[in-house]
């Protein structure tokens, strides 16, 4: 097995074992605010099909859906796929950076928290494989936490298996972003108390 494939087999294991207590986990305001703002300008532009990566179980998902946009969902993990689909969703077990899906097909693609898993050599590449599935003049909104340039698996992580993340600061995530999609939108979110900080950027092919 290739270290890539171990980290993603790891993940989805990880996330596995954590499936039934995600949707037990803190919902920030901010992230609502993001979320909102992101839908809004689907709306406004007429925008209904809607790819969401990195599902987890659904929650960002079920809201787009009761809000008008048809969703599909996909994730590494087969649990939250199951958690996504008892809630009404339209979920596949796939990896979004090799996904079995469509291209030129939907109107835009929602990743909150999802590309913390790529690593540097591979971030640009699964971007341009996104940009693949967006319509022409698609949208995405990317959001992350990153800043500190830490790259690997988190020592302190309360999951297990330990995972694999990539936490760029604002110039490197925009390095991986501007060869590939244009920014529209970028904002920094200072978290008090946090190492790191919330990058959320929308993004036009």
């Amino acid at each position: 097995m290739t270290a890539e494939s171990q980290i993603k087999s790891d993940l989805a294991a990880a996330y596995d074992r954590m499936a039934h207590l995600r949707d037990m986990d803190r919902f920030e305001e901010w992230k609502r605010t993001e979320r909102r703002r992101f839908a809004a300008q689907m709306m406004k532009e007429g925008k209904t099909n809607l790819l969401e990566i990195g599902s987890g179980t659904g929650r960002d998902g079920v809201w787009f859906q009761e809000n008008g946009l048809e969703v599909t969902a996909i994730d590494l993990s087969p649990k939250m796929i199951e958690v996504c689909r008892r809630k009404g969703l339209k979920a596949k077990v796939m990896d979004f950076s090799a996904p079995d899906l469509p291209e030129d097909h939907f109107d835009a693609i929602y990743s909150l928290n999802a590309m913390l898993h790529v690593g540097s050599e591979d971030f640009e590449s699964t971007l341009s494989t996104l940009k693949g599935l967006l319509k022409a003049n698609g949208l995405m909104y990317l959001g992350q936490y990153g800043g500190s340039n830490f790259e690997g698996i988190l020592e302190k992580d309360n999951y297990r298996p330990k995972r694999f993340f990539n936490f760029p600061d604002e110039a490197r995530l925009k390095a991986f972003i501007e060869p590939v999609l244009t920014i529209e939108r970028f904002t920094t979110i200072p978290l008090p108390g946090k190492d790191y900080v919330f990058y959320g950027a929308t993004l036009r092919k």
